[in-house]
């Protein structure tokens, strides 16, 4: 019937045929994961045509057809892919790189996104590069000046203390004037992406996966929360090595040793306390809190002590919103707590101390070389290992990395 199979056709089909194209559409979402992966990782070319060009153009350069050399350098062209489409796509890479000692572990996209980094980084520092638009204009001027460490150093901590001031001071780099609290975290989370109280982050909603919300979370603490460590008697250590941190933060920005003791006293307790309003992420699963939707009209009554409004749309500028603005929470309880504890410290300097310490942490990795120091030497103490900011990496890579957040 013109091709058309009836039900018991489809069951007498050859089990091994049926096999193979179960393999083959395996294969399939197997390439599918790949391009998407590589995809990611080819931002940053995507990026330097973008500089060079002011678009896409079809793949006729140098730099895009050695890439396409080294794809298809790599992978094993006997093989088919429906049956082992990781064998079609690398199988000659390790015949090509054979692993050191020194490597933990390499694959061809590490190798290529190394590549496009070095072509960036290349299409950055080219002497009188002509561009055509501002944008592209301003990530090259980013990058010198991240680049110029010579005047960084000289400047040191100056320029981070004339920020601190704009924003209302503290009490350890000069007079703290009285501040709007909502005021100064609108500035933080617009101008810095600094949250030190809640994240704010636009992402897939959990109904519709191709419709993007508003969501909210808690923010990620630098100092790790008691819960994270089965051995309690060990976080007494940990809650030693930040406040050092945070000592030397202080020292850095000229403050008087027993004025920055007693106010970084007081922002530890109040972290310590606001780390204990996060509910549990097994408990939340079990509760069903993962994914809470609401607007921000509900949040705005749920939580009062922060200007919900006024400050997501800092965040979010210039896209406009109002108070029916859909948004998801990911954990209520936290933001509840958050907003009465906010409440009872209100009348201090303690909740400017604090945003103010979550601004030098955001800020630090474009700081002079002590800042960084201090930086590297918590991580190290915290963890057993560098900073995830990458502070063990060349500094071209770092400004890489900022400018391609611009």
């Amino acid at each position: 019937m013109n091709g058309i199979r009836t039900p018991q056709q489809a069951c007498e089909e050859d089990p091994r045929e049926a096999a193979k194209k179960r393999r083959c559409l395996r294969g399939k979402s197997l390439l599918l994961c790949a391009l998407m992966l590589s995809t990611v990782l080819g931002f940053a070319l995507l990026l330097a045509f973008t500089i060079l060009t002011g678009g896409l153009e079809p793949c006729d350069t140098k730099e895009c057809l050695t890439l396409l050399a080294r794809l298809l350098e790599v992978r094993n062209a006997s093989i088919d892919p429906c049956e082992d489409f990781y064998g079609y796509a690398c199988g000659n890479w390790e015949a090509n790189h054979l692993r050191t000692e020194t490597m933990e572990s390499s694959n061809v996209f590490d190798v290529l996104l190394e590549e496009n980094q070095l072509i960036l980084k290349r299409l950055l520092e080219v002497p009188q590069l002509r561009v055509g638009g501002s944008t592209k204009k301003k990530a090259i001027q980013f990058y010198h000046s991240c680049m110029d460490t010579q005047q960084i150093e000289a400047e040191g901590a100056q320029p981070l203390k004339e920020l601190i001031n704009q924003v209302g001071g503290w009490n350890f780099t000069g007079h703290g004037k009285q501040t709007d609290f909502n005021q100064t975290l609108q500035t933080l989370m617009g101008k810095y992406n600094t949250f030190p109280f809640f994240r704010a982050y636009v992402g897939p909603s959990s109904s519709d996966p191709s419709t993007n919300i508003i969501q909210i979370d808690h923010p990620e603490f630098e100092m790790p929360p008691e819960g994270d460590y089965n051995e309690k008697a060990n976080y007494p250590e940990v809650v030693r090595v930040y406040f050092s941190y945070l000592m030397k933060l202080g020292a850095l920005l000229g403050g008087p040793q027993n004025v920055t003791s007693t106010s970084i006293s007081f922002a530890l307790s109040f972290i310590s306390n606001l780390q204990k309003e996060v509910t549990p992420l097994q408990e939340r699963r079990e509760r069903r809190m993962l994914f809470y939707h609401t607007t921000i009209r509900e949040l705005q009554e749920k939580a009062p002590a922060i200007d919900w409004l006024s400050c997501l749309q800092a965040a979010f500028h210039p896209v406009q919103l109002n108070i029916s603005q859909p948004i998801a929470v990911h954990d209520m309880d936290y933001l509840k707590g958050m907003s009465r504890l906010i409440g009872k410290w209100q009348k201090g300097s303690v909740l400017q101390i604090y945003m103010i310490l979550c601004l030098v942490g955001t800020l630090s990795p474009a700081l002079d070389s002590r800042f960084q120091d201090a930086r590297r030497e918590l991580f190290e103490k915290l963890h057993g290992k560098t900073g995830e900011s990458g502070m063990d990496c060349p500094s071209w890579r770092k400004c890489l990395i900022d400018t391609a957040l611009l």
